[in-house]
């Protein structure tokens, strides 16, 4: 049985590629960036300053949505305006307030997580 795995770093790699590739568009919509990550590592930092990322929430594994929450207030968006893109089951409460979710294609199952019967 085959598992993947992926260090932190491939995991900030694989979504940094994503989204480097959607910057320029972001930028020419004036779009305002928000990172929020549950892990409360160095990496978060160069990432979100590779990609010119201002607003950052560390260490949120089970605070998403209030770091959603403060995000919304600091930059004046409603949360209903705001896209948040979700890959672990702790990311269910978030993207229950957020306006539009996404959710990545090796995201976790909710479904994983739960015991049978």
């Amino acid at each position: 049985m085959r598992t993947n795995v992926r260090s932190e770093h491939q995991t900030l790699r694989f979504l940094a590629v994503g989204l480097w590739n959607s910057l320029p568009w972001a930028r020419r919509a004036r779009l305002r960036l928000g990172l929020i990550s549950g892990e409360d590592s160095p990496l978060v930092d160069g990432f979100a300053k590779k990609v010119g990322i201002t607003h950052v929430s560390k260490g949120c594994k089970e605070k998403g949505a209030v770091a959603l929450r403060s995000f919304a207030a600091s930059t004046g968006i409603a949360l209903e305006r705001i896209v948040f893109v979700g890959d672990e089951v702790n990311d269910l409460p978030t993207l229950r307030i957020a306006g539009v979710i996404v959710g990545l294609r090796n995201a976790k199952s909710p479904r994983s997580s739960v015991p049978c019967c």
